[in-house]
């Protein structure tokens, strides 16, 4: 006769519902830098804004001249393996599509 005990060393599934974060204002991001670093892809969204300048002319371009950087604020920072990544990347390019072809009609 087959024992019929549950066998202990089998992982419980468990069906945990997931609470989202309300929906805030975006914060806008105009730079990525992408890297893979052997398991992930790491994503760092920053916002870059130009320089604001006074005066015209040669002025404003000394000030051009004088600049060393430009800061980047991280926005964002993602560590994502690669296989979720794909997923990520296919289901963002279906976006594009969709919102190119409501835009061309």
């Amino acid at each position: 006769m087959a024992d019929k005990t549950p066998d202990a060393a089998a992982p419980k599934q468990v069906i945990v519902p997931v609470k989202w974060p309300a929906v805030g204002a975006a914060t806008y991001a105009n730079n990525l830098v992408a890297q893979f670093d052997g398991d992930s892809m790491r994503l760092v969204f920053t916002q870059v804004a130009p320089p604001y300048f006074t005066g015209e002319g040669p002025e404003k371009q000394q000030h051009l001249d004088s600049l060393e950087y430009v800061d980047a604020i991280k926005v964002a920072e993602l560590a994502v393996p690669l296989e979720r990544f794909r997923v990520m990347l296919k289901v963002l390019q279906e976006h594009l599509s969709q919102v190119e072809n409501r835009a061309n009609k």
